[in-house]
Parts: structure tokens; C-alpha cells; sequence
């Protein structure tokens, strides 16, 4: 591993381990970038957890939160098993450090880049469900539709 990595995955292991709020000019910065490269695969996405709620709540991320997170559905608009590595690649093509978990119902990456987290989650349906971080059973017809928003100026 590189020294460059090293430096990343630490990164990426420092903001897993203490979630010290995110720099949130560097957060929108990245969530924009992370909308033009999933655009640009056609692939749709949603705001997931914290992000989703102060885009609704508030019209901006929660000042305390400690990364963005987005979510896609497994064979719904354009997602499919083998996106979550194709975004990986691109991700990393972008400048991003990229780590991964894959679970039983869900195949997540995790980035990394200037010190801020996200996270895009392929969530599979099981049995009409998706089971979201950290297991949360909700009925896949309320994330197969999303809606679109404005937030920050998009």
C-alpha cells in the first residue's frame, strides 16, 4: 500500500472511529461531484439518514454531522449488482479514496476525500424490503420512487 493510501484509509478509519463533524464547504463540494459522477452513469440516488434529513428538515446538511450519505436501489434506475464497483472506479478516478462492505442485502462504499466521508449504499430488496444501516427493515416501495428535491442550489 502507498504511502498515499495509508494516508486515505487512515483517514477514512479516523472519521469511522470519532464522526467529528464534517467541513461543510468541502461536504457540498464532494455531494456535488458525487451527483455529476452518478448522473453521468445514469444511475439515480437518494439522500440516506442525516443527509436526507437536514436536506428536508433544515435545506442543508446538520452542522454536527459527520459524513453524506446516499443510497441507491438494486434494479431500480439504472442500479444494478456490478454498480457498486463501477462507482468505485470512478470515484477513485475523481480523487477519491474508496473502501467497501458487502453485506447480505446491501453492497456500500465508503470515500474518502479532503477529510469528509460518503457513503453510497446498493441496497438489494429482499422480500419486498430493504434493510438499511444499521439493519433497519423498511418496505422497498418507499425508496424505488424517489423524489426530487432542491437542495443546495441543485
Amino acid at each position: 500500500m502507498s504511502s498515499q493510501n495509508e494516508m486515505n484509509q487512515d483517514s477514512l478509519d479516523y472519521t469511522l472511529k470519532y464522526n467529528t463533524p464534517m467541513d461543510l464547504v468541502a461536504a457540498e463540494r464532494n455531494l456535488k461531484e458525487a451527483k455529476q459522477i452518478l448522473n453521468q452513469m445514469g444511475i439515480v440516488f437518494l439522500l440516506g439518514s442525516g443527509s436526507c434529513l437536514g436536506a428536508v428538515r433544515d435545506g442543508a446538511f446538520i452542522e454536527w454531522d459527520d459524513d453524506i450519505d446516499l443510497v441507491s436501489v438494486v434494479g431500480y434506475n439504472n442500479s444494478t449488482d456490478d454498480s457498486a464497483d463501477i462507482v468505485a472506479e470512478a470515484f477513485r478516478k475523481n480523487g477519491y479514496f474508496v473502501g467497501g462492505l458487502d453485506g447480505n442485502h446491501s453492497k456500500t462504499r465508503m470515500t474518502v476525500k479532503d477529510n469528509v466521508r460518503l457513503s453510497v449504499e446498493f441496497l438489494r430488496i429482499t422480500d419486498d424490503h430493504l434493510y438499511v444501516y444499521p439493519g433497519i427493515r423498511f418496505p422497498s416501495n418507499m425508496f424505488i420512487k424517489p423524489k426530487e428535491i432542491d437542495f443546495m442550489g441543485e
